[in-house]
């Protein structure tokens, strides 16, 4: 995903003249993951199916056997525990 995301930019003209451009995305995947690595388990599951593999919730939600009304929750509690524990500096 950190690849993908840095080879999107590339193209724009203003992000390819960037040198810290590719700190700034390590160091925010390092957060990232660092957070989700605080996650209790299903709900980083959740999150990886979800965000980085990117599977649909549905997929999600046959995969890990849950609901998708769990799944849509767990994945709004996720994103807003990352944004506690991701650094607003990043």
């Amino acid at each position: 995903m950190q690849d993908a995301l840095l080879a999107a930019l590339e193209g724009v003209d203003r992000f390819s003249r960037a040198p810290s451009l590719r700190t700034w995305v390590g160091e925010f995947f390092e957060a990232v993951e660092a957070g989700v690595d605080r996650l209790p388990g299903r709900a980083a599951r959740v999150f990886m199916l979800r965000e980085v593999l990117g599977l649909a919730p549905a997929e999600v939600s046959r995969e890990l056997a849950i609901s998708l009304p769990n799944c849509w929750v767990t994945l709004h509690r996720v994103k807003a525990r990352l944004r506690e524990l991701v650094p607003d500096e990043i």
